[in-house]
């Protein structure tokens, strides 16, 4: 018995030593960042980037841009390099899908229905345009950053990070100009930060009625 006990105490020594190494995660911030234009109004459909060196890029994904009401929905995506996104089209209508962008360059010949899978292999925005309909238009970002998110309505995006130094990219289909990256700090004491970034105004929606 003796024997066992000095054994079970030895075990015990061993099974604490091995927990003590382990490597404890680190604490996340629930941290959010709110982008508004020029005039202070909140921006959606921005593009926002995080990388920290060293970080893998985001694993791939399967999403989808819908076809309704003669509109892509979402109007802007990002999604990590490598990633599948859908097509379907949920209109009665064909559509006929395709990007000449130099990051993807693809059509789906007129359809209804579900599509073919189209596989984004490359970092970079791709233009979405319907050859049927001139007035769609979308955009899917392709990115490396192994942190990455659209603004909504509020113009906000929300992530749940480890605390510490990150370079941020912005973009949005009618900024004035590239903002080029810029260094931020994600901490405890400041859990919601606001950028600025100017924007054209935007054209105004073709109200044509496509029959076709």
């Amino acid at each position: 018995m003796k024997q066992l006990g000095g054994k079970i105490r030895a075990l015990a020594v061993l099974v604490l030593l091995g927990s003590a190494s382990l490597p404890v995660p680190a604490a996340t911030v629930s941290w959010q960042l709110r982008v508004q234009d020029g005039t202070g109004l909140a921006l959606s459909d921005v593009v926002v980037e995080l990388t920290q060196p060293g970080e893998a890029t985001g694993t791939p994904r399967q999403t989808a841009v819908v076809q309704r009401n003669k509109t892509f929905v979402p109007f802007v995506t990002v999604v990590p390099t490598g990633s599948t996104v859908m097509f379907p089209n949920e209109d009665t209508v064909r559509h006929h899908v395709y990007s000449f962008s130099a990051a993807k360059t693809f059509e789906i010949p007129l359809y209804h229905g579900d599509s073919i899978p189209v596989v984004f292999d490359k970092q970079g925005v791709v233009v979405l345009g319907c050859n049927i309909h001139d007035s769609m238009l979308a955009y899917i970002v392709v990115s490396d950053a192994p942190w990455q998110a659209v603004t909504d309505a509020s113009g906000v995006v929300k992530f749940d990070l480890p605390a510490g130094q990150y370079r941020l990219k912005l973009w949005h289909p009618r900024q004035q100009k590239p903002l080029p990256e810029q260094s931020i700090e994600v901490s405890r004491d400041a859990t919601v930060q606001t950028i600025s970034l100017p924007v054209t105004a935007a054209k105004p929606v073709t109200t044509m009625d496509y029959s076709y």
